[in-house]
């Protein structure tokens, strides 16, 4: 009703001797610029368009038109939202913790684990990470890598990201992985394949 309203006082201040029953598609478009230059939202526009899409809907079932005037106007496209179901800090805790770090498996499950939560690293970018990427900036030890988009990155390491890191590393060069500048950084720890991991690995 309110939107309805809305458009009833704009035909009465804009279109003298327009009413209701003599709208045509122009007029709702004129009323859709309108709606946009009071500066609505596309949200709010698509609903009033939807509104007035009924209601001459309801006015074509009853016979008093036989055609309506807000049909062929566009809308606009809106984009899904999709709420992050992300897990809290205790639960981010809470799954690091029950990683059993005495074994080859551990450390490599939390040094990746931890990466994830600590940069936001996508799990291809994390699986293709080679020695070369990791560098030093400032007293920091960081990652250089590329991006989605072609976008070059300089993250630094979270300190908890540079333990599990470093207790995972001192496991591979102990049993001799290789580590030149091209070796990946992670690999199955039950074999000495220099590949990255599977993607249902990780």
């Amino acid at each position: 009703m309110r939107d309805l309203r809305k458009f009833l006082s704009f035909l009465e201040l804009k279109f003298k001797n327009i009413n209701e029953l003599k709208v045509e598609h122009a007029h709702v478009v004129a009323f859709k610029d309108h709606l946009l230059k009071e500066n609505s939202s596309p949200r709010s526009v698509n609903r009033i368009l939807a509104t007035l899409w009924s209601f001459y809907d309801y006015l074509i079932d009853l016979e008093l038109l036989d055609k309506n005037p807000a049909e062929r106007v566009k809308r606009f496209r809106i984009s899904k939202e999709v709420k992050t179901q992300d897990l809290k800090d205790e639960e981010v805790f809470k799954l690091l913790d029950s990683i059993d770090s005495s074994l080859p498996s551990g450390k490599l499950h939390r040094a990746i684990m931890t990466l994830f939560f600590t940069t936001g690293m996508r799990h291809r970018e994390v699986s293709h990470l080679k020695f070369k990427n990791l560098d030093e900036e400032n007293g920091f030890t960081v990652l250089r890598y590329w991006a989605k988009g072609d976008k070059e990155m300089v993250t630094p390491l979270n300190p908890k990201a540079e333990a599990s890191l470093s207790d995972y590393l001192q496991w591979a060069k102990s049993v001799g992985y290789s580590m030149e500048e091209s070796d990946y950084i992670f690999r199955s720890t039950k074999s000495f394949m220099n590949r990255p991991l599977d993607p249902k690995s990780m």
